[in-house]
C-alpha cells in the first residue's frame, strides 16, 4: 500500500470519530513519526503484543519509526496509549470479557481492553482474553 493511500486511510478512519476532525490528530508526516506508543511499565503480554503489532503496521504505513515507551518515561507530545496505564482515562475494572474502548483526542489516542493478564506463552490464540489487541 502506498504512503499516499495509507494517509487517506488514516484520514478516513479518523473522520468518522465524533468531535474530532481528522486534521487534529496527525500520527506521522513526511515519513517521520509524530507520536509515541505508550504501554504501562508492568504491561502484560497482550498489551506488549498489541503495541508491537501497532508499531509494525504504523511504521509500514507511514515510513516512520514509532517508539514504544512506558508510562514511567516522561510524557511528551502525542501519545498512542495501548492498554491501561497510569496515563489512561479509562479503567478496565468494569470492562467485561473481550470488551474494549477507543478514545481519540488531540493529545492522545487510547486503545484499551479487558486487562486481565494473559497466562499463555507466545502469540495469543483466537479465544484467549485479548481485549486490548482488539482495540488496536
Amino acid at each position: 500500500m502506498s504512503k499516499r493511500v495509507s494517509g487517506l486511510v488514516l484520514f478516513a478512519a479518523a473522520a468518522w470519530l465524533p468531535g474530532v476532525r481528522a486534521e487534529e490528530v496527525v500520527l506521522a508526516k513526511d515519513g517521520v513519526a509524530l507520536a509515541k506508543i505508550v504501554v504501562a511499565a508492568d504491561a502484560g503480554k497482550i498489551e506488549r503484543f498489541a503495541a508491537d503489532e501497532l508499531k509494525l503496521h504504523l511504521d509500514r504505513m507511514t515510513g516512520g519509526d514509532f517508539a514504544i515507551v512506558t508510562d514511567a518515561d516522561p510524557a511528551a507530545g502525542l501519545e498512542i496509549r495501548v492498554g491501561q496505564s497510569a496515563r489512561t482515562k479509562f479503567r478496565t475494572d468494569d470492562f467485561k470479557v473481550q470488551q474494549y474502548a477507543v478514545s481519540v483526542a488531540p493529545d492522545a489516542i487510547e486503545l484499551i481492553g479487558y486487562a486481565r493478564k494473559y497466562p499463555g506463552r507466545g502469540v495469543p490464540r483466537l479465544y484467549d482474553l485479548q481485549g486490548t489487541s482488539y482495540a488496536v
